[in-house]
């Protein structure tokens, strides 16, 4: 797949995947979207550990988060006039915001796996060998 070609996809599937995510939809139509995503996920996950469908896995709960975060920050946070109930709201966002960064940062981690190679063993006669010492208070 030459660059160009790869560049226009990212590009078409970031403008899709902005439409979908600013895109207001009702509480009714955000579950449906919700499980369609959690069965689409249980799908990629039955079928075989390859690169693409680990990062089709992560995409789709990548895209609920992102969904639920957009819907926090635009609907649910108290109006200025409110202001204590505004401080309390930004701190719980804070906190769901810090949530989300530890997410993205284990995605990230478990995106690309290392694969190490088995270290070589010893067989079991070479290996040294341990005494257990249990003390013990007025036992036989």
């Amino acid at each position: 797949m030459s660059v160009s070609v790869c560049a226009a996809a990212w590009v078409l599937s970031a403008i899709a995947a902005f439409v979908l995510l600013s895109h207001p939809v009702s509480v009714d139509a955000q579950l449906m979207l919700g499980l369609c995503v959690i069965g689409a996920m249980i799908v990629v996950w039955r079928l075989p550990r390859t690169r693409f469908n680990r990062q089709l896995f992560l995409a789709l709960g990548g895209f609920v988060v992102i969904r639920y975060l957009y819907w926090r920050l635009t609907s649910t946070l108290p109006p200025a006039s409110d202001p204590v109930g505004l401080a309390f709201g930004v701190l719980v966002l804070l906190a769901e915001l810090y949530c989300v960064l530890i997410l993205a940062i284990s995605l990230t981690i478990s995106a690309e796996p290392l694969n190490r190679r088995p270290l070589e063993r010893d067989p079991d006669d070479q290996l040294p060998t341990v005494d257990v010492f249990i003390p013990s208070y007025n036992e036989d």
